[in-house]
């Protein structure tokens, strides 16, 4: 890095690490690149930053009263289950606790578990009918889509791929796509969305997410993603994996194989 500063010393030279749902080691732990530079973090938010949102959020909540005992607690939470203080993921937890004021979050896996929950279960009386495909199936559908991502090496669905996979999916299970809405529904609960003229996760957490919950419940798509070639890239969602299951001792196991 010093010698491309000599050689380029008119220039600016800017590295950047994304921080996403997890809190990223890297960051944490930022390696010597052999000359001085300055940190900046974009997104990454503090406690006077949490409290902003706090405050907006609890404003006609008779219910709370300590501002600084929920930051705290935001902040404490997000430490200890390695959650990256992003305003998407405190939104997390405010959204989980609207509905559940003694939620505790254990590990990622059940934070996101508990917020697609409260998302794709808040029905409006129009959408009452839709109560017959649960959540569990909710998230098995979108689990598959995670998948078939996965399958194409490509994390989007142009628009046909995309009406093909549902109309196949519901074949299959004996589903009807004028009763699930699963072809609507997901975009409806920003689950889903459009990037251009694709159709693609909202947020990697989901993605990463869903494809966890694939792997719960397929053996061979699970050692797929922890082989020692390809564990790395899917550090995310082996942790969301752990935090799915009961039992991690095969998981464990697989991951000391090195």
């Amino acid at each position: 890095l010093e010698r491309l500063k000599r050689t380029k010393s008119t220039h600016r030279i800017i590295l950047t690490i994304e921080e996403e749902f997890f809190q990223s080691l890297d960051i944490k732990q930022i390696p010597d690149y052999g000359t001085s530079f300055r940190e900046i973090y974009i997104q990454y938010m503090g406690k006077s930053q949490i409290r902003k949102m706090v405050t907006r959020w609890i404003y006609g909540k008779k219910s709370i009263c300590d501002i600084n005992d929920v930051v705290n607690k935001i902040d404490s939470y997000c430490n200890q289950i390695n959650f990256a203080k992003t305003p998407f993921n405190i939104s997390i937890f405010m959204a989980i606790w609207d509905f559940d004021s003694n939620f505790i979050p254990v590990n990622e896996g059940i934070v996101m578990e508990n917020y697609l929950e409260i998302v794709l279960e808040k029905l409006s009386p129009k959408e009452s009918h839709r109560n017959t495909y649960s959540f569990i199936l909710k998230q098995n559908c979108l689990s598959y889509l995670a998948h078939q991502m996965y399958l194409k090496d490509e994390y989007y669905f142009n628009h046909e791929e995309f009406n093909e996979l549902i109309n196949s999916y519901h074949i299959k299970k004996g589903y009807k796509i004028s009763e699930s809405k699963f072809d609507t529904i997901f975009f409806e609960k920003n689950i889903l969305t459009y990037s251009d003229n694709y159709i693609v996760f909202s947020h990697t957490s989901f993605l990463e997410y869903f494809l966890a919950l694939y792997a719960v419940n397929n053996k061979e798509f699970l050692n797929e993603i922890t082989s020692k070639g390809k564990r790395i890239f899917f550090r995310n969602v082996i942790c969301f994996y752990s935090g799915l299951t009961q039992s991690c001792k095969d998981l464990l196991d697989d991951l000391s194989d090195t």
